[in-house]
């Protein structure tokens, strides 16, 4: 089912010609495993139009938010992607006070799965090691990255 604040996500994996679920975060005995139908870095409005297509109105935790909450949520929500679009854009220095940023605000809303706690070590050990090449530990930092995502994918 869906969530704005999904505990896991999907791909297509041309490979194989499937989709691959990847569970997010730890899920309890018992509990929905769910995953965003729409973009989790737009605004409830935004949502809200996105899942019409789908023929029903979302009422996750996130959507049901009072108003400066979910204000809140709608500008975090929108910052962290305006901070992805930026990435590949910028020079490391400042790629790594986007991703810092961009944790940050995951973790404000939830998602900070485990995939995402990979991909932002990914990106930050790069741009250390471009910027500092002879720091020591980024390939170390590199091979957890690596093996962090290879877990949220198992």
């Amino acid at each position: 089912n869906h969530s704005c604040t999904p505990n896991a996500t999907f791909t297509w994996n041309p490979n194989q010609e499937t989709m691959d679920l990847y569970i997010g975060q730890p899920i309890t005995a018992g509990e929905e495993i769910t995953i965003a139908y729409c973009s989790e870095w737009a605004p409830k409005l935004m949502r809200q139009l996105q899942l019409r297509k789908y023929e029903f109105e979302c009422c996750c935790s996130t959507c049901s938010s009072p108003g400066d909450k979910l204000l809140e949520s709608d500008a975090n929500r929108k910052r962290i992607g305006q901070l992805q679009a930026q990435l590949g854009r910028v020079d490391k220095q400042k790629g790594l006070q986007l991703v810092e940023e961009a944790e940050k605000l995951q973790k404000a809303e939830g998602l900070l799965s485990s995939i995402a706690k990979a991909t932002n070590m990914f990106h930050k050990t790069l741009c250390i090691q471009q910027l500092h090449p002879s720091t020591p530990g980024t390939f170390g930092m590199l091979k957890e990255a690596h093996k962090m995502l290879s877990e949220a994918r198992s």
